[in-house]
């Protein structure tokens, strides 16, 4: 899930847009649908990533990434003194 619209590299709308409930219990409306590259930690450095089929949900404050369906991508994940290494 991502707020800014203007990140994604393909986009559609969704009609109706699709209610989301966070961990806390709010509720957020993800309006569309499309392709985010994002730069995602790899070591010392970073390595940037495509991820598709991300919600878009303006009201959120931050872009959550789902370490299940990165995962299911077949990317590594690796947590490691607090930090997403």
């Amino acid at each position: 899930m991502f707020p800014y619209r203007h990140r994604f590299t393909s986009y559609s709308e969704l009609k109706p847009p699709r209610p989301i409930t966070a961990a806390d219990g709010r509720s957020f409306m993800a309006v569309g649908e499309g392709n985010v590259r994002v730069e995602m930690p790899n070591g010392d450095t970073s390595t940037a990533v495509t991820l598709e089929r991300v919600l878009h949900a303006p009201d959120m404050a931050f872009g959550l990434v789902s370490i299940r369906r990165a995962d299911e991508a077949g990317y590594s994940t690796m947590f490691e003194r607090g930090e997403c290494r």
